[in-house]
């Protein structure tokens, strides 16, 4: 007889029945392995912390006797340590600041060491002068862009006065403006024009190599790079932009500095811009610049040259103004001695006056008059003598019969003397010429 639940209940027994030996040996080494696991785990904890309390406890060991042996040494160990740490310290601090976050503020603060190095340095152009120079605000460091914008370039000129470097383009020669009333060359107006519009209030970056006779700095100047940054990468050079465009020339003059691209790159950009471009019709209109009619009837060291020569540079006329300035200073000197003659005498300025020939004569007289009273003195007993003294004209007369006695007749009051007072007063009266004499000569 068929019995549904008989099957069900057969159906379940068969399913509750223990699991064949293979699998409950696999169970079991499963168990075994989990367990060994663990057990590992467990002992790889505790070495773990045992050994980082070890550390733990070692460190602080050796922390407490190296206390205790800084503790144990002299204090002036400790005070040289500290000084000896403190000024590494500092001098790191000051090469840190001085090579990346101090500005150069004017051409005065380029050292010599900084020429020797041809340092790079960033900057924004705040003026353009000439052709060929222009002002450069010396941005180091970081703080003059966004994001992290805490600096600022002054706009103002008497924000800006005494904190510009005077910069002259390495290796090339832009035609020359009016100058000291010198007339400016063809083409200086265009040049000019195209410097501005090139690098005013735009960062550059400049190679400073020297300093010319005009107290400028002397430098390879180059664009910002159009995606790397400056301190990686240079961008194009400046001075060949300049010759590209037919705003200068290659300066071959002694002491020219061309950078890492040497002068035959600048004559070969140079030879480009002159030479008119083959793919155009009208070929004398696709030169460049200054090269526009073919050639140039005078270049910038020409004219310089000619200027030098005709006595109107402005050398020349630095000499002459450190020329007058000389002569001024003799004439105050003068002035100034003459003040002093003042002072002493007591007489108003307006009343002292000379006259080189009157004096001349004067002395003439004097020195002849004492010197012949002299010789009569010495040569007879009895002498009259006129000498002219500040009391007035002053006669001696000496007497042999009178025993030696002297008369003395003067426009002041009489006054009687010794025995040879006319050799005396004579004497008196020449060492006066030779002092009066003496002082005329070191004013004049």
């Amino acid at each position: 007889m068929h019995l549904p639940w008989r099957q069900k209940q057969q159906t379940s027994e068969e399913q509750t029945s223990p699991l064949p030996s293979e699998q409950r040996g696999l169970g079991a080494r499963w168990s075994a392995t989990k367990d060994a696991f663990e057990t590992h785990l467990t002992t790889a904890q505790a070495n773990t912390k045992s050994t980082l309390q070890g550390y733990n406890v070692n460190v602080r060991n050796r922390s407490r006797a190296k206390a205790y042996e800084l503790g144990s040494r002299p204090v002036a160990y400790l005070v040289l340590s500290g000084i000896f740490l403190g000024s590494v310290s500092t001098l790191g601090v000051t090469f840190v600041y001085r090579r990346y976050f101090r500005r150069l503020r004017t051409a005065e603060w380029v050292t010599p060491d900084v020429l020797r190095r041809k340092r790079w340095v960033r900057g924004v152009v705040t003026s353009v002068g000439d052709g060929d120079n222009f002002r450069l605000y010396h941005t180091p460091g970081f703080g003059w862009r966004w994001p992290l914008k805490f600096r600022r370039v002054p706009t103002l000129s008497k924000e800006l006065k005494e904190q510009t470097i005077h910069v002259r383009i390495a290796g090339v020669d832009a035609p020359e403006g009016s100058h000291f009333g010198r007339q400016a060359q063809p083409y200086a107006a265009e040049a000019l024009t195209w410097l501005k519009d090139t690098i005013e209030g735009r960062v550059v970056y400049c190679q400073l190599v020297r300093r010319d006779q005009y107290s400028r700095i002397v430098s390879v100047v180059t664009l910002p790079p159009p995606f790397l940054p400056g301190w990686l990468t240079t961008g194009r050079s400046l001075a060949l932009e300049m010759i590209r465009a037919g705003t200068g020339l290659t300066y071959e003059q002694a002491g020219a500095e061309y950078g890492k691209y040497g002068k035959d790159e600048f004559l070969r950009v140079e030879a480009e811009s002159r030479q008119p471009h083959t793919h155009c019709v009208l070929s004398r209109a696709a030169r460049r610049g200054m090269w526009k009619h073919g050639t140039v009837e005078e270049t910038p060291a020409q004219y310089k040259r000619r200027y030098a020569q005709s006595g109107t540079d402005a050398e020349a006329q630095a000499q002459g103004t450190a020329k007058v300035e000389q002569e001024n200073s003799k004439e105050d000197w003068k002035i100034y001695n003459l003040g002093a003659f003042q002072r002493s005498s007591g007489l108003p300025l307006s009343t002292i006056s000379f006259d080189t020939t009157a004096a001349t004569s004067l002395l003439s007289s004097l020195l002849s008059s004492e010197s012949s009273a002299v010789k009569s003195a010495l040569s007879s007993g009895t002498v009259p003598t006129t000498i002219p003294t500040s009391l007035g004209t002053l006669t001696t007369v000496t007497s042999p019969s009178s025993g030696g006695s002297t008369s003395t007749a003067t426009s002041t009051p009489a006054a009687t003397t010794s025995s040879g007072a006319g050799r005396t007063e004579a004497g008196l009266g020449l060492g006066l010429a030779a002092g009066a004499a003496a002082g005329l000569l070191a004013l004049f």
